[in-house]
């Protein structure tokens, strides 16, 4: 009889640590989900309220000014990030030299942002990228924009195959 409790004692102890190993990793699994999907979606970009504004040609280099409207839909301020803008459509048509430019405010020229938890804002953003002398005019497309903090980035926008075009008119901007 001995030998028939100790079996079913090491059958419960096995099941008990299945249970438990399983549970473990469907939690694991759903915080590293959980991470995943807060931090691409952390940021979101209202286009209807951004848009291209104009560019201009200075040197070897290109301007282009946009104005791109951010909400932080995370619960954590965000403080000091860079903006980079991600310019797939005019690095590809040669206009550019590289698709990554890095923005700065159009008025102060400011480098460093930041977005309060639940936050959203306009900001007046001019990129700057090396230009690739040829005819092509910039495409008037929104860039997928990342968020670049000392501890991770954040993704907002069109990115993979997406493109998102913007059909809004073109404003003028006294201060470029």
């Amino acid at each position: 009889m001995n030998e028939g409790k100790e079996t079913n004692k090491k059958k419960i102890i096995i099941i008990a640590v299945c249970v438990v190993s399983v549970v473990l990793i469907a939690v694991c699994a759903i915080l590293i989900i959980k991470g995943l999907s807060s931090s691409s979606s952390a940021v979101s970009m209202d286009t209807a309220k951004s848009g291209y504004l104009q560019y201009e040609v200075r040197n070897y280099r290109v301007l282009l000014s946009y104005d791109i409207t951010l909400k932080n839909n995370s619960d954590e301020d965000l403080k000091d990030f860079k903006i980079r803008g991600v310019f797939k459509s005019d690095y590809a048509s040669g206009y550019i030299l590289d698709q990554n430019a890095y923005a700065e405010e159009k008025l102060t020229q400011d480098k460093l942002f930041s977005l309060d938890a639940g936050e959203t804002k306009t900001f007046h953003l001019m990129f700057y990228a090396s230009y690739y002398k040829n005819d092509n005019a910039p495409s008037r497309e929104l860039p997928s924009i990342i968020l670049e903090m000392p501890e991770h980035e954040i993704k907002v926008g069109t990115f993979a195959s997406e493109t998102t075009t913007v059909q809004s008119e073109v404003y003028e901007y006294e201060h470029l």
